[in-house]
């Protein structure tokens, strides 16, 4: 009798649950965040035709806050390309948003399993066992939360990976129209986020691993394949002119954070992204010091494939190198890097396993060590799952929250087109009030001096704003236009 194969069962019904899961956990309304509003701006932009006006005003705002890596001037174009389409149809709506960002994940968890099983990189229950372990980790399910590039981003950099292994294993039938394919999906990975650029360098390398490594002498598929090798970095940048001609490129004020990077930066981020791997991504695993040596085996695993996975190594090797140099090190960062440690831990935990002899012991710890992690993971996942319905009407403190739109409203209906306004998230004011905003922090002059109205949110002291209430009461230059729960505006008079 012939054996069943559960695998494709199984797959499906993880990726249904993760979907599921994802939508439980939605919350109404949308954090401060502020990355948010300027994506969502940009896709605005889009179909308003005011793309250049946008980074004009954008730029006004992050050379005059007090803050200088407040922003870039613009985000790259593919996520609010993206976003496009959703706005055009449904406006504002914050659920059509997370949705995307849901059917991002689940997708990039599909692909990630497609590229292991086309490539046999795992065996099938391996192959589940790792998109089970990822999908269910919280950080992702929360991250879909927010209206951001970096789901997209993963989903994107894995259909990348997919195409490059693709491209490097195809005879040359069609080999032009897949090289040119490539570049097309380098690059729009590339405009979602710049650290794309990564994806470029993983294609170098697994092309020089094949000049050197893979082709021999007389093979008909290099010679016909000069060409074709070279014509993802020529569409790629062919496409990235063609974008520059039709919508600006602001995404290169990033290289001015140049001057926030110091000798020491790399040691500092490295051990900040070490315990964000620890407290969230792995979720405080149970038995102390298990991380250091998930760790320790992710490397002996990432070494044992160094040949057969170089794409992947060169891919996560620059991230790291990238990420240990940035000067900011928000969670998110490690979306991508996640997988890729999650994927060599396998392999060191296979390598361990085969090393050993098969020897029971170090298997069943393998196999022990994966469901920590797993169940680690659904029980975070449930748990936050549990909690998120039993306050699923409330909205989150944000821009969507009734006292923010109060305050907006009143931004909008009394205040001038040309006013400048002091908010602590000045992209989010821009967007909702298509008022110029400044985020200032330093002193109560720099407000007067460069802005006409401040609006103080209560309950933030001093994170990027200045304290009145309570402070400058008697102080004629701020008159009190406006009060409620969560904001007061204040006019800046003249002397």
């Amino acid at each position: 009798m012939k054996k069943i194969n559960y695998i494709p069962f199984l797959k499906y019904f993880v990726l249904i649950t993760i979907f599921i899961l994802c939508l439980l956990n939605l919350h109404k309304g949308h954090n401060w965040g502020g990355d948010f509003s300027l994506y969502i701006h940009q896709a605005e932009s889009i179909l308003e035709g005011t793309s250049n006006d946008l980074a004009l005003k954008n730029k006004f705002t992050v050379e005059n806050s007090s803050f200088k890596g407040l922003s870039p001037v613009l985000y790259p174009w593919s996520f609010p390309i993206l976003l496009t389409p959703a706005y055009a149809i449904f406006g504002l709506n914050f659920f059509v948003f997370k949705l995307l960002e849901v059917i991002f994940l689940v997708s990039a968890l599909y692909i990630i399993f497609l590229i292991i099983k086309a490539n046999n990189l795992l065996s099938l229950k391996y192959n589940l066992f790792f998109i089970t372990i990822t999908g269910f980790n919280i950080e992702y399910l929360k991250a879909t939360n927010n209206v951001l590039s970096d789901i997209p981003f993963l989903l994107f950099s894995f259909i990348s990976l997919y195409y490059i292994l693709k491209f490097l294993k195809t005879p040359n039938k069609n080999a032009w129209l897949q090289a040119v394919f490539l570049g097309f999906i380098l690059f729009f990975s590339f405009s979602i986020r710049t650290e794309g650029i990564g994806l470029f360098f993983a294609l170098l390398v697994g092309q020089i691993q094949y000049l050197f490594f893979v082709y021999k002498r007389g093979d008909s598929v290099l010679q016909n394949k000069h060409l074709p090798f070279i014509l993802p970095y020529i569409t790629a940048t062919i496409l990235y002119f063609i974008l520059g001609l039709k919508l600006p490129m602001g995404f290169t004020s990033h290289f001015s954070y140049e001057e926030l990077i110091s000798w020491g930066t790399p040691a500092l981020n490295l051990e900040i992204y070490f315990n964000l791997l620890k407290e969230k991504m792995f979720g405080n695993l149970v038995i102390p010091y298990i991380i250091h040596f998930i760790l320790w085996i992710a490397v002996v695993g990432l070494i044992s494939r160094l040949k057969k996975d170089i794409i992947f190594v060169t891919y996560l090797l620059f991230l790291v190198a990238l990420f240990s140099i940035w000067p900011f090190t928000p969670l998110r960062f490690l979306y991508t890097v996640y997988p890729f440690i999650l994927y060599f831990l396998i392999h060191g935990l296979l390598f361990i396993t085969k090393c050993s002899k098969q020897n029971f012991f170090v298997k069943y710890m393998a196999l022990f060590i994966l469901w920590i992690c797993l169940s680690t993971n659904i029980i975070k996942t449930f748990s936050a799952t549990y909690k998120s319905q039993s306050n699923s009407n409330n909205v989150v403190f944000g821009p969507e929250s009734i006292e923010s739109k109060e305050m907006f409203a009143f931004i909008k209906t009394n205040t001038q087109e040309q006013d400048i306004i002091a908010f602590f998230k000045p992209r989010v004011m821009h967007f909702y009030t298509d008022r110029v905003s400044l985020a200032l922090s330093i002193n109560r002059d720099e407000i007067i001096e460069k802005t006409a109205y401040y609006v103080e949110t209560k309950g933030m002291g001093t994170y990027l704003q200045v304290p009145i209430e309570n402070r400058y009461v008697t102080d004629n230059r701020f008159k009190n236009m406006f009060s409620n729960s969560k904001f007061n505006i204040y006019k800046i008079e003249d002397n």
